[in-house]
C-alpha cells in the first residue's frame, strides 16, 4: 500500500513540475517572444537531448490532452464489458 502511495507521490510531484515549467515558459514567452523563448531554452533542451521540434509536439500534445483527454478508463472498461459479455459473464462473476 505505501509503495501505491510512494508512486501517487512522486506522479502527483512529476504533474506540479510538469505544469510549472509550461506556465513559467508561457511567461517568458509573453516577455520575450516565441523565438526569444525558444533560445533561452535551448541549452536546456539539448542537456536532455531534445528538440525544439520535440519540445513545441510535446506542448502540442499537452494542450490537446487537457482539453480534451482520451478518456482511457473508460475504453478500459467498455473493452472489459465487451471481452465479459462475450464469454457470457456478468459484472458479478
Amino acid at each position: 500500500m505505501l509503495e501505491n502511495f510512494g508512486k501517487g507521490l512522486k506522479d502527483l510531484k512529476g504533474t506540479a513540475s510538469e505544469l510549472f515549467e509550461n506556465s513559467a515558459y508561457d511567461r517568458l514567452v509573453e516577455r520575450v517572444g516565441e523565438s526569444g523563448a525558444e533560445r533561452a531554452i535551448m541549452h536546456a533542451l539539448q542537456e536532455r537531448n531534445l528538440t525544439l521540434e520535440k519540445w513545441a509536439h510535446y506542448r502540442e500534445v499537452r494542450s490537446v490532452m487537457h482539453s480534451n483527454p482520451l478518456g482511457i478508463k473508460e475504453i478500459a472498461a467498455e473493452i472489459d464489458q465487451l471481452s465479459n459479455a462475450s464469454l457470457g459473464l456478468s459484472k458479478d462473476d
